[in-house]
């Protein structure tokens, strides 16, 4: 096996693109479980070939090795691809930063991601707000601009757990994070209930618990759910008083 990657890395130095594209495709199909850096490190090079064709197949290969094996080179490499001047290789690029899951929930790729803000970028948003298993790391600057999002494409973003989002804001102590949790709430249908410092969620088969660690956190929570019209919640406090709508 090693000798074959090393023949595919010989390879991408020929001077024939058709080879070089060939080689390309070929450490792709290698797939994240065998994707080392002798793999990945001449694929981000290949994504500066002279081809088109080479570099549109370098993001395909990119993102068929996928969330695993992603490093940070690796999605910076597809970043500055977002830039290339032929739209084809955008739109891989794009495509390639869709399947890194939790790896691409980062505030550059998001950022990237919302400027270009066509149905490819959307959608590999989508994907990445979908897969990702915490939305902890984004900075509230891109928080706001997701709130944007979440306005505009209900469809795009109707399958991601609200408990996420509420984690999410949990964990980043990122104020912006509220509105979306409300609008989220009340286009799902859901109801809330605070109770202290838990906030449960109706509306899955099961209610979910979420714990915010102060009273600060909560009583964000609360100001904004009041604000939003037509959402029903419910907050009670540890004397068992209660407000809500």
């Amino acid at each position: 096996r090693d000798d074959v990657i090393v023949a595919l890395v010989t390879a991408l130095k020929n001077a024939d693109d058709n080879v070089r594209r060939t080689a390309v495709e070929a450490l792709g199909r290698i797939g994240e479980t065998g994707a080392t850096d002798d793999v990945i490190a001449p694929l981000i090079a290949a994504l500066g070939d002279e081809k088109v064709s080479v570099r549109v197949s370098a993001c395909e290969a990119l993102g068929q090795i996928g969330e695993k094996a992603a490093t940070d080179d690796f999605i910076a490499a597809l970043l500055t691809a977002l830039w290339d001047k032929e739209m084809y290789v955008r739109a891989k690029a794009c495509e390639a930063l869709g399947r890194l899951g939790g790896k691409a929930a980062t505030s550059s790729v998001m950022n990237e991601l919302l400027r270009i803000a066509d149905f490819l970028a959307s959608n590999s948003l989508k994907n990445i707000l979908v897969s990702a298993s915490s939305l902890s790391k984004i900075d509230s600057n891109t928080v706001s601009k997701l709130f944007n999002f979440w306005n505009r494409n209900a469809l795009q973003v109707h399958n991601i757990p609200l408990e996420k989002i509420i984690q999410a804001f949990s964990d980043s102590k990122i104020v912006e994070w509220c509105s979306i949790i409300a609008l989220h709430a009340l286009r799902r249908h859901y109801a809330v209930t605070i109770v202290d410092q838990a906030i449960i969620v109706y509306g899955n088969s099961e209610p979910v618990k979420c714990d915010m660690p102060c009273h600060a956190l909560r009583d964000q929570l609360v100001h904004v759910f009041t604000e939003q019209e037509g959402l029903a919640f419910h907050a009670y406090n540890g004397q068992g008083c209660g407000e809500g709508q």
